[in-house]
C-alpha cells in the first residue's frame, strides 16, 4: 500500500515538473530575433542560472559574490554583478512604479500622461 502510494506520487511530481517546464517555456522565447513572438528575450535555463546564483548570493550565512563569469543573461541584460545584488536586495526600497532605460521610460510617462520620470535616476546607476 505504502510502496504504491509512494510511486503514485513520484510520478505524479515527474508529471507536475513537465507541465510546469512546459508552461515556463512558453514564456521564455530566447534570443531576440526578427519578428520576436511575445514573451521574455532570454532563454529559460538562463533565467534559472540567474535565479540560482542570486539565492546563493542572498543567503544570510554567506557573503554576497558574483563570479567574474558572470550569467550570461546579466551580460545580455548589460547590467554588473554589483547592480543585480544590489537590486535583488533592496528592489522594493529603490523603485517606486515602472523602471527601465530612459527611453522606455519617458514612453512610459507619455503614454500615462505622468510628468515625470520617477526612478529615472536610480535606473541610470543601477541598469547602466
Amino acid at each position: 500500500m505504502h510502496l504504491r502510494l509512494t510511486i503514485n506520487l513520484i510520478e505524479l511530481t515527474r508529471e507536475l515538473t513537465r507541465e510546469l517546464t512546459r508552461e515556463l517555456t512558453k514564456l521564455f522565447i530566447g534570443n531576440p530575433r526578427k519578428n520576436m513572438p511575445k514573451g521574455l528575450p532570454f532563454e529559460l535555463k538562463d533565467y534559472l542560472e540567474l535565479i540560482d546564483l542570486t539565492g546563493r548570493c542572498l543567503r544570510a550565512d554567506k557573503v554576497g559574490y558574483i563570479e567574474a563569469k558572470q550569467p550570461i543573461l546579466l551580460t545580455r541584460l548589460n547590467i554588473s554583478p554589483d547592480n543585480w545584488l544590489t537590486l535583488s536586495k533592496g528592489f522594493r526600497k529603490l523603485f517606486h512604479g515602472a523602471i527601465g532605460r530612459q527611453a522606455a521610460l519617458t514612453d512610459y510617462c507619455q503614454n500615462q500622461h505622468l510628468k515625470r520620470r520617477q526612478n529615472l535616476r536610480c535606473c541610470e546607476k543601477l541598469l547602466a
